[in-house]
């Protein structure tokens, strides 16, 4: 297997805790989750855990948008959460 890396240049460990945020049209979405495989494509899958948004720079709240049970992400935007949810 690849030697994998985050977004600050550490391995990815699968099984770990993952978090990442997008922006589009103003919404910013931040999705944390549990690193499971790999894809051939290159991206990690993540079991997500929670998905929040907010419109600007509002406060986050739960996600109002549908969201995946898995999600596939470039393992550069990811980041290592050491927090228990």
């Amino acid at each position: 297997m690849k030697n994998i890396k985050d977004a600050l240049g550490n391995t990815i460990e699968f099984g770990k805790t993952y978090g990442y945020s997008i922006d589009s049209n103003g919404i910013t979405t931040i999705t944390t989750g549990i690193a499971k495989k790999f894809t051939p494509k290159g991206y990690i899958s993540l079991e997500v855990l929670t998905s929040m948004s907010a419109l600007y720079n509002q406060e986050a709240t739960e996600s109002k948008y549908a969201t995946a049970k898995i999600v596939s992400v470039k393992p550069l935007k990811l980041f290592k959460i050491n927090r228990r949810f």
